[in-house]
């Protein structure tokens, strides 16, 4: 009999040596079941746990899922960074409607700083003086600055499809030497 559990909390269902994990998400169901079996311990080492994922029954959506994650890697892998995406793009509207709603009514206190003195650097030498004549004056155009200044929200984004390329990539790999395992 599984104890009662938290509302984030796997459960682990046992039954002598054979134990199954099952992880159900908030709204319910199922989301992930695995059978994890326990290798016989030595007495010299601890016991290595191999964790089997459970296919999910026929006709339900997790099965579904299942089968666009073999059969489309990638486009999975373009799944989970659309969905972080628009999870970010909810936030930043969100916290922006918040701060716009907030500001206007709060009294920010004013700090005096004219008593800091002026710092004059103009005497220190350039050590690449010499440069500036060799070198042609090359500036960006603005555009590129203010890409650059939203770069705080499409770097993540862009890490994280790098990231999933290369899931899904090794996910690729693994599903076709498992084939080849199964067919020979």
């Amino acid at each position: 009999m599984p104890r009662a559990r938290g509302r984030f909390e796997a459960i682990d269902l046992r039954y002598e040596e054979v134990r199954v994990h099952v992880k159900t998400p908030v709204s319910g169901g199922v989301e992930r079941c695995q059978l994890i079996l326990a290798d016989a311990a030595d007495g010299d080492r601890d016991p290595v746990e191999y964790r089997v994922p459970l296919d999910p029954p026929e006709g339900t959506r997790a099965a579904r899922l299942a089968e666009f994650q073999r059969d489309r890697p990638r486009l999975y892998a373009a799944r989970h960074v659309v969905i972080a995406a628009g999870q970010i793009l909810i936030a930043l509207v969100g916290i922006g409607a918040l701060v716009r709603g907030l500001l206007p009514r709060i009294d920010l206190p004013s700090i005096d700083l004219s008593w800091l003195p002026d710092l004059d650097f103009s005497w220190m030498p350039d050590p690449f003086g010499w440069l500036s004549g060799l070198l042609p004056d090359i500036s960006p155009p603005d555009w590129v600055d203010s890409v650059m200044g939203t770069s705080k929200y499409w770097l993540p984004i862009l890490i994280a499809v790098f990231v999933a390329k290369n899931e899904a990539e090794k996910r690729r790999k693994a599903n076709d030497a498992k084939q080849r395992r199964d067919e020979s």
